[in-house]
């Protein structure tokens, strides 16, 4: 069977787009794609829970007392909590904002700017968490 040039992919994706059929979409340019993506990619390679993973990682950046940041890293492991519960492309995506966030600059300081995205984390949480697990 010939391949189709890329005009009638292209025509294919937007007609099955439009119908609601996202299986030929492009992740970085439709939503939809994005959320029904195939998250199984996310869990950790050698078997180990999503949880049991994060909290390696975070008993080799212990923050100090008071840091805003160790509030990122209570978020974090609610979010793999859930996420080993139910894998979903927006607790994924979630998670790493999380840890993306707390992990910008473990070594330095915490600044004010820290402060205000642990304190926007900590309100959003349980929504997301909610949203994604289908309760609430």
């Amino acid at each position: 069977m010939a391949e189709m040039s890329s005009e009638a992919l292209r025509s294919k994706r937007y007609r099955r787009h439009k119908a609601g059929k996202h299986d030929l979409c492009d992740p970085s340019r439709c939503r939809v794609a994005l959320d029904e993506r195939d998250v199984r990619a996310v869990v950790p390679v050698t078997g180990e829970s999503t949880s049991v993973a994060l909290g390696r990682m975070l008993e080799t950046v212990p923050f100090p007392e008071g840091d805003p940041r160790a509030v990122l890293a209570v978020v974090a492991t609610r979010l793999a909590a859930a996420f080993d519960e139910r894998k979903t492309a927006g607790l994924a995506r979630e998670l790493r904002s999380v840890i993306g966030v707390m992990m910008e600059h473990p070594a330095e300081d915490a600044d004010r700017i820290d402060e205000l995205k642990a304190r926007r984390a900590a309100r959003l949480v349980d929504g997301v968490i909610a949203a994604n697990l289908g309760s609430g």
